[in-house]
């Protein structure tokens, strides 16, 4: 379940990832138009074990959206 005023999301423009021998904490940011000082709209903290789920099912969507848009998987931004 989701609360109604979460089911809107958030925006996101950049990311960053920290971890510990524990787990790893996801942050998503917004970053202005020229640039300026980022801001957190969400962070996730999360074990290893669904680090390693997370970029599975990662590397499944992009496959699928590189197939379906035309892009050739080794020309995305990194």
């Amino acid at each position: 379940m989701m609360p109604p005023e979460e089911f809107v999301g958030k925006w996101a423009n950049a990311a960053a990832i920290a971890r510990t021998p524990h787990e790893f904490t996801l942050d998503f940011m917004r970053i202005g138009p020229q640039g300026q000082q980022g801001m957190v709209v969400s962070r996730v903290s999360f074990s290893p074990l669904l680090a390693s789920q997370l970029l599975d099912l990662l590397g499944e969507q992009w496959q699928a959206y590189t197939e379906e848009s035309g892009i050739p998987p080794e020309e995305h931004d990194d």
